[in-house]
């Protein structure tokens, strides 16, 4: 099985509690957790931040990956980081908008030809000792998630659900829905921002993506700290 890993990255970002410095060193460890965990993997870094990544940086990731998409001088990614001083909105905005590109580019690039199974990974997180192959040998036609969590907020959402979205991963053949997921969850965040409603990823993915194609496991295998606070998770 060949596999392609697109690690959401914002080295240079003003927020959170970790300097870029730290972010880099914390970027390095995840793309080393993927050669360590997931076989046959092809790697490519999405950098978002709200400002330039200096070039000797972007070299360095090159050289250690397979492909480096810098959307960081971005100007619609650069106006939501300047004037947005809310987390959560330059969080999940700018990673759909950045994501969405960025799978557009690797597709009419025809960086997925020969691949299976793409993967979806956060920046700063490891791949660990609890990601298991097997489950995607013995589900090579699904979506593959975390188990489903219950919201914190299900009154403010209106969803009962969410799926972590550290590290989740799809077969070639479902790219189509994949493509449509992000579509429509950056419309559904835009629809949600403009009536000052709140929503995110993780309920998103819950909501849009279709059941019948998803298939969840009890442990992903991987973790790391939240930027907000330094808090450790594992999924």
């Amino acid at each position: 099985m060949n596999n392609y890993v697109i690690i959401t990255s914002a080295i240079n970002t003003t927020h959170g509690a970790y300097d870029p410095d730290t972010r880099l060193v914390q970027t390095l460890n995840t793309i080393q957790s993927v050669y360590d965990t997931i076989p046959n993997a092809k790697i490519c870094i999405v950098e978002s931040s709200g400002s330039p990544v200096e070039k000797n940086i972007i070299d360095k990731l090159h050289k250690i990956t397979n492909c480096v998409i810098d959307m960081s001088s971005d100007p619609t990614l650069k106006h939501i980081h300047d004037n947005t001083e809310n987390w959560d909105i330059v969080k999940n905005l700018c990673e759909l908008l950045a994501f969405n590109s960025a799978l557009k580019m690797l597709k009419e690039n025809n960086q997925f030809d020969g691949v299976d199974r793409i993967f979806k990974l956060s920046g700063r997180y490891v791949v660990n000792e609890d990601f298991n192959i097997k489950y995607y040998e013995e589900n090579p036609d699904k979506i593959i998630l975390g188990q489903r969590i219950k919201s914190q907020f299900p009154k403010k959402i209106g969803i009962r659900y969410q799926y972590m979205s550290r590290l989740w991963s799809w077969p070639i053949e479902l790219q189509p829905v994949i493509e449509k997921f992000y579509k429509d969850a950056i419309d559904l965040y835009k629809e949600r921002f403009h009536e000052n409603l709140y929503i995110d990823i993780e309920h998103m993915m819950f909501k849009l993506l279709p059941k019948k194609h998803v298939h969840e496991i009890p442990l992903i295998g991987c973790h790391g700290r939240l930027a907000q606070n330094k808090e450790f998770v594992r999924n």
